[in-house]
C-alpha cells in the first residue's frame, strides 16, 4: 500500500471523479436561479437558495471524502478548512444580526466556485489544484470580513455594504438629532374628517381609500411636495388634519414624531431610550392610531403609551412585558392599538390567557385579557358579524374573536402555522359576515354561522396559490387583490379561483374603489396603479417613489401620497381627476 508520501510524489495516480461534482453545481445554479427570478414565496425562495444550496454543500463534503485517490489526511484537512472558512464567516456575519442572508452569497462561492476550480485546474499538478482549493475558501473568508450586512431586502437577498463607509442610519444621523432639538404644538381639529387616515390600514383597517379620485400622474410621477432623511422603522402613517403621525428609531431612541403634512417639517417628537434591532432591521413597527386629540403607540419593546396628539406630552404609559409577562418577540411588539368604545386593545402574546390586552382609553388601567395566541405581527382587528361586534386577532394559534366589552370569546378556529411562523396579515372581511384568512400556506375563506347563540365555523374554500406573507389583501367587486408571495394577483372570493397572476414586485396595496384602480407601493419604492379587473392585470402608470427595502404601508389622506422606509420619506401631491373638478359658476 503506498504511503501518503508516495501519493503526493505521484499525482498523476490522484484521479477525481468531477462529474457527480459538476451535476451538484448545475443543481446550485438552478436552485438558486429559480429562488431569484421564478421563486414568489418566502418558503420557494429559502428552499432554492438556502436549503438546496446547503443540501449541495453536504453533496460535495461526502463527494470528497469517498474519493479515495486523495490522500485520507488531505480529504480531512480540507473538510477542516472548509469548516473554518465558514466558521469565520458566520462569525464576522451573525446570523441573528443580518448575516443569515449573507449564505446566499457565501454558498455559491463554496459549492460553485470549488467546483469551477477544480475543473479550471484539471491539467495542473496535484498540490497546485489542492492549494487552489485553499486559496478560495481561507480567501474569500477573508476578503468577505470587509462586507457588512445592513439586513435584507424584500425578496431576502442581503442588503451589503463595505465596512468602513457609513450605515444609511449613520448618514442621517446627524440631521435627525438636530431636527429632535426643538417641540411645538400641532393645532389640530378635535374631530377627523373623512379624508383624515386616523389609523394603521384606515378607519376600518382595510386599506380601502374612499371619495377619492385623482388624474393619473405621468412619466415624471405625480408632484414631489417634499422629501426628507427618516429615522429606521416600519411603522405607517396616521394623517389628521395639516400632521401626520409615525414611529422611527434614531440610535438609541425610540421615537413617535409629528410631523407638518405640507412642509415634512417636524412639529414635535416623543422620545424614549430603547432600542430595537433583529435580522430585518431595526426600529419600531406599529402605527400610531389617533382618537379625540390623543394618540395610542405600540412601541417595539413592549412600551403602549397615551400621548397628547398636539404636544407628544405621556398622558399614560403600560409595559406588554409586565402586563401579560413576557419577552420582547423576536419581531418585537408590532400590533397597532385598536380603538373601540372606551378602551385600546392590544396584542401582547402572553401565556395563560394574556394573549390580547385591553386598556382604558382615559387611564390605561387594565380592562380585561384573553386569549390563547402567544406570537403574531398582525393587529387585533375590529368586525362585525351577525351585527354583533368583536375583535379578530390571527396569531400562530390560527384566529380568535372576543367581544369588545369583556374580552369574552366567541368562537374560534385552531390553524397551525407553517413552522411556528408569524401571522403577518389582516383578516379580510366579506359582505356576507364572511372573512379570509391569509399566511404562507394559502388563503382560505371561512363562513360564520351564528344561530341560537352558538357560533360555528366553517370553511366554505382553500386556495394554497394565494399565499400573503406579509402583505395585506383588498376586496372590490367580488374579487380580492393581493400578493402570492412576490407575484400580484387577483382571485374570485365566491369561489378561490385566481383569475390572474402577474408582477413579481411584492409591497403592500391601496384600493382606490371610486376609481376601479389599486395603488401598490413595491418592496423596492416602486408606486403602480393598477386596475382592478378580474379580467387581466394591467398597469396604468408607476414611478420610482423610494430607494431601499420599502416594506411600510402606504397612505393617502387630504389629496395626498405618503411613502416611506426604513430611510427616507416622501409627500406627493395627487393632482384631481376631471370628473372630480368642481364645475365652474
Amino acid at each position: 500500500m503506498a504511503t501518503e508520501e508516495q501519493e503526493m510524489s505521484e499525482p498523476n495516480e490522484i484521479r477525481i471523479r468531477m462529474l457527480p461534482a459538476v451535476i451538484f453545481a448545475i443543481i446550485h445554479v438552478i436552485a438558486l436561479a429559480y429562488a431569484l427570478f421564478f421563486g414568489d414565496t418566502l418558503l420557494q425562495f429559502m428552499v432554492g437558495a438556502i436549503i438546496v444550496p446547503l443540501s449541495v454543500l453536504i453533496a460535495l463534503t461526502f463527494w470528497w471524502m469517498l474519493n479515495t485517490s486523495i490522500p485520507v489526511r488531505q480529504r480531512y484537512a480540507m473538510v477542516v478548512v472548509g469548516v473554518l472558512s465558514l466558521a469565520w464567516i458566520i462569525i464576522t456575519h451573525p446570523l441573528t444580526s443580518g448575516g443569515f442572508p449573507f449564505l446566499i452569497v457565501v454558498l455559491p462561492i463554496i459549492n460553485i466556485g470549488s467546483v469551477l476550480v477544480l475543473l479550471a485546474t484539471a491539467k495542473q499538478p496535484w498540490e497546485r489544484r489542492r492549494k487552489s482549493l485553499i486559496t478560495l475558501m481561507s480567501g474569500a473568508a477573508i476578503l468577505l470580513t470587509a462586507i457588512r450586512v445592513d439586513g435584507s431586502r424584500g425578496d431576502e437577498t442581503p442588503i451589503m455594504s463595505f465596512r468602513w463607509t457609513a450605515t444609511p442610519e449613520e448618514k442621517v444621523a446627524a440631521e435627525l438629532v438636530a431636527a429632535a432639538e426643538k417641540n411645538e404644538i400641532a393645532v389640530l381639529a378635535s374631530t377627523i374628517s373623512n379624508s383624515d387616515w386616523p389609523s394603521f390600514r384606515g378607519v376600518e383597517m382595510d386599506s380601502r381609500v374612499k371619495d377619492v379620485t385623482f388624474a393619473p400622474w405621468g412619466e415624471e410621477g405625480p408632484n414631489e411636495l417634499w422629501r426628507q432623511s427618516i429615522g429606521l422603522g416600519w411603522s405607517s402613517f396616521t394623517v389628521v388634519g395639516d400632521y401626520f403621525f409615525t414611529q422611527e428609531q434614531r440610535g438609541e431612541s425610540e421615537l413617535v414624531v409629528c410631523y407638518e403634512a405640507n412642509t415634512g417639517k417636524q412639529v414635535w417628537a416623543n422620545s424614549q431610550s430603547v432600542r430595537f434591532d433583529e435580522a430585518h432591521g431595526a426600529g419600531p413597527r406599529a402605527t400610531p392610531t389617533f382618537h379625540k386629540g390623543k394618540l395610542y403607540v405600540q412601541g417595539a419593546m413592549g412600551a403602549l403609551q397615551c400621548l397628547d396628539a398636539s404636544s407628544g406630552e405621556v398622558i399614560w404609559k403600560r409595559e406588554l412585558t409586565e402586563d401579560a409577562e413576557v419577552k420582547v418577540p423576536a419581531w418585537g411588539f408590532s400590533s397597532s392599538p385598536l380603538i373601540t368604545n372606551d378602551k385600546v386593545i392590544s396584542f401582547a402574546g402572553g401565556a395563560n390567557g394574556k394573549s390580547v390586552l385591553a386598556y382604558s382609553l382615559d387611564t390605561g388601567e387594565p380592562a380585561w385579557e384573553a386569549g390563547d395566541g402567544t406570537h403574531s405581527y398582525s393587529s387585533v382587528h375590529l368586525a362585525t358579524i351577525d351585527n354583533v361586534p368583536q375583535l379578530l386577532i390571527p396569531s400562530n394559534f390560527g384566529i380568535q374573536s372576543f367581544a369588545p366589552d369583556t374580552g369574552a370569546l366567541l368562537w374560534e378556529e385552531q390553524i397551525a402555522a407553517f413552522a411556528d411562523s408569524a401571522r403577518c396579515v389582516q383578516p379580510v372581511m366579506l359582505p356576507e359576515d364572511d372573512f379570509l384568512f391569509t399566511d404562507e400556506i394559502g388563503t382560505r375563506r371561512f363562513e360564520i354561522i351564528h344561530t341560537d347563540g352558538a357560533w360555528i365555523v366553517k370553511k366554505a374554500w382553500e386556495n394554497k396559490k394565494f399565499r400573503p406573507s406579509f402583505n395585506d389583501t383588498v376586496v372590490h367587486n367580488g374579487f380580492a387583490y393581493g400578493f402570492d408571495g412576490r407575484a400580484f394577483v387577483c382571485v374570485d372570493i365566491a369561489t378561490g379561483e385566481r383569475q390572474w397572476k402577474s408582477g413579481r414586485y411584492g409591497g403592500q396595496v391601496l384600493l382606490l374603489p371610486d376609481m376601479d384602480n389599486l395603488l401598490v407601493l413595491t418592496d423596492k419604492g416602486v408606486v403602480i396603479l393598477i386596475e382592478a379587473t378580474p379580467e387581466e392585470h394591467r398597469e396604468i402608470t408607476r414611478f420610482k417613489a423610494l430607494d431601499g427595502k420599502t416594506w411600510n404601508h402606504p397612505v393617502i389622506a387630504n389629496g395626498k401620497l405618503f411613502v416611506r422606509n426604513s430611510e427616507e420619506v416622501a409627500c406627493f401631491e395627487l393632482a384631481a381627476s376631471e370628473k372630480s373638478q368642481p364645475s365652474p359658476s
